[in-house]
């Protein structure tokens, strides 16, 4: 019996009326082969063992394809749809592009769109999000992806809020510096809260890293205080300790702090003159250079331009970490907090 893919075809043949001779031909010319156990050898070139693996491997494509046009053409009979590809061959061509198509990125990932669709949804509120999945899918699709990151924004904020409200339930504001060094002491061994005044930045750095501590499983550190090792930073921490600054915390929105300490703008101010250095010798040699030689200092060009654009949209931010206006210290503390999970955790060493 052939196996369902047999592409052998089969012919009377007897041997007994056969010349003896063109029997044996026969035989030689099949390259039957049995090994010791008398069970038949493989014989055939590695050429043909590859086609015909290619060959079933491209009638498996075939079928995949088949068998979820048919499912896709189900699916939007169901919901009263006519289907985006009304052909099979249009389907296949649609599967095979190399840049697929908003149409069969909302069939294939519907799945999983609506699982996003529905969490982002009850985040979000029905009222700030698109009525449908549909329309839904558009955005996410779309080649122009400023209307999804957007969205995932406002969902990433509406998150945060959320994460917010549910805080510690054992949290108190402190209303002295001795409260707050209490509240923090169950995190840490030792802290001084030394220098600092600010009792609402101390709330928040407190609630902030207790917060974070209770949910990534922090382990107790050995100090927290305002012992700084960098002057030129607002935080820092390692595995065993959390410093903060005072000047940082006493003041966190005044942006000459912010700019002075991080030493930010000055390193990229450094990087943009020596790329546009590096521009202006690209430039004469792109212009001194002979016609077959046009095309490799073009490319150079191209490159030290694009690396100038990356280094002035640096220059748009004050830091290399993101510090969001009005939560300055719980910014922070979140980077620092990072930190400690990385050394505590995955052995990332953080050296103070």
């Amino acid at each position: 019996m052939p196996h369902p893919n047999c592409r052998h075809e089969f012919i009377p043949w007897h041997e007994e009326i056969e010349d003896p001779a063109d029997v044996e031909k026969a035989i030689k010319d099949s390259r039957i082969q049995y090994d010791e156990k008398g069970e038949l050898v493989d014989v055939r070139h590695q050429r043909d063992i590859e086609g015909y693996a290619q060959w079933q491997a491209g009638n498996r494509q075939l079928n995949r394809e088949y068998l979820e046009y048919e499912r896709m053409k189900e699916h939007y009979k169901k919901i009263g749809k006519e289907p985006p590809y009304k052909t099979l061959g249009s389907f296949r061509r649609a599967s095979r592009a190399d840049d697929l198509s908003v149409s069969f990125m909302s069939w294939r990932y519907r799945e999983r769109d609506q699982e996003q669709y529905e969490e982002w949804k009850a985040i979000l509120g029905e009222e700030n999000f698109p009525e449908t999945v549909d329309k839904f899918q558009e955005i996410k699709y779309n080649k122009n992806k400023k209307a999804y990151r957007e969205l995932e924004k406002k969902k990433n904020k509406a998150l945060l809020k959320q994460e917010q409200k549910r805080e510690l339930k054992n949290f108190v504001l402190a209303k002295t510096v001795q409260e707050a060094e209490q509240y923090i002491s169950q995190k840490a061994k030792t802290v001084s809260y030394s220098g600092i005044t600010n009792i609402k930045s101390l709330n928040q750095a407190n609630r902030t890293y207790a917060y974070l501590a209770e949910k990534y499983g922090i382990k107790q550190l050995n100090e927290i205080s305002t012992k700084m090792v960098h002057k030129n930073a607002l935080a820092e921490a390692n595995g065993d300790c959390l410093h903060i600054s005072s000047k940082f915390a006493n003041n966190p929105r005044n942006e000459d702090i912010i700019r002075s300490t991080s030493g930010w703008t000055e390193e990229v101010k450094g990087r943009l003159q020596k790329w546009n250095a590096s521009l202006i010798e690209w430039q004469k040699k792109y212009d001194e250079s002979p016609p077959g030689y046009k095309e490799y200092y073009k490319k150079g060009l191209s490159k030290v331009k694009r690396g100038i654009v990356d280094i002035e949209e640096d220059l748009k931010y004050y830091r290399h970490n993101v510090i969001y206006d009005g939560r300055e210290v719980e910014s922070a503390i979140t980077h620092e907090a990072g930190h400690i999970i990385a050394e505590q955790k995955f052995q990332q060493a953080c050296y103070l």
